[in-house]
């Protein structure tokens, strides 16, 4: 039976040459609102030290490199990714980069240090333990640290109808359907991340209306995105802060 590393070998390996951000000049909604997170926290925070910043599933470094390029200095960044493939094509854009698998060890062994952000996008569908991993990460964070994630919302309207028809929305994956170990909607990854002692600050993402809601401004689509993102929302990202001691 292939190991997870070498299934994801495989998939980055395709990926370069198929499915390659970099070359197809794509920038997500996760990447525009995480960098726009973190560069309000530096104007808030000028004149402190530089932001640490880990990236977990970097992938190609696409968030890395659109970062770079709007913050010369002042942040540190970090990359993880479980392919040594992505770790290769993502290593210009990062300070420090690792080749690791999220579920076979513990980042809190790896890391001394703790990080103004950790970045973790299509991430959590992907890992076996994902409840661990977030404790992970709740561990590597300072207390006034910030966790932005991002996952496919399984309970998108499109989705629902696909499986309402008897299929399966196979648009879930790119590559291969053993990508998804876990499929999350708005409402159980919001449940998760609570248990796991996060709260949610905002929410951003890609979304989709339908006829005749895409008639409407963009402006009010995206009002009824975030009034139904479980509904409305493709992917969803999630910023979040520690809940500390005492915080209910």
């Amino acid at each position: 039976m292939p190991k997870m590393n070498d299934f994801y070998e495989e998939y980055w390996r395709w990926r370069e040459d198929n499915w390659n951000l970099h070359k197809m000049g794509i920038v997500a909604e996760r990447h525009k609102f995480a960098v726009k997170v973190i560069c309000e926290e530096l104007k808030i925070n000028s004149t402190k030290e530089n932001i640490n910043v880990l990236d977990i599933g970097c992938g190609e470094g696409i968030f890395g490199k659109i970062l770079r390029e709007r913050v010369k200095s002042g942040v540190s960044i970090v990359g993880v990714d479980i392919s040594k493939k992505a770790i290769e094509l993502s290593k210009p854009f990062y300070d420090e980069v690792h080749t690791l698998n999220v579920d076979e060890v513990r980042l809190s062994n790896i890391f001394n240090t703790k990080f103004n952000f950790v970045i973790c996008f299509e991430v959590m569908e992907h890992i076996i333990y994902p409840e661990r991993f977030l404790e992970e990460i709740y561990t590597l964070l300072k207390n006034d640290g910030k966790l932005i994630t991002s996952i496919p919302n399984f309970a998108f309207l499109k989705n629902r109808i696909t499986v309402l028809r008897g299929n399966f929305p196979y648009e879930q994956h790119i590559f291969h359907s053993a990508e998804h170990i876990h499929y999350f909607t708005f409402y159980s990854f919001k449940k998760l991340l609570n248990e796991k002692g996060f709260n949610i600050l905002s929410i951003g993402g890609g979304f989709a209306l339908f006829f005749p809601l895409t008639l409407l401004p963009l402006d009010i689509q995206k009002r009824i995105f975030y009034k139904f993102p479980n509904l409305f929302g493709k992917q969803i990202v999630f910023c979040c802060e520690k809940k500390l001691i005492g915080d209910k």
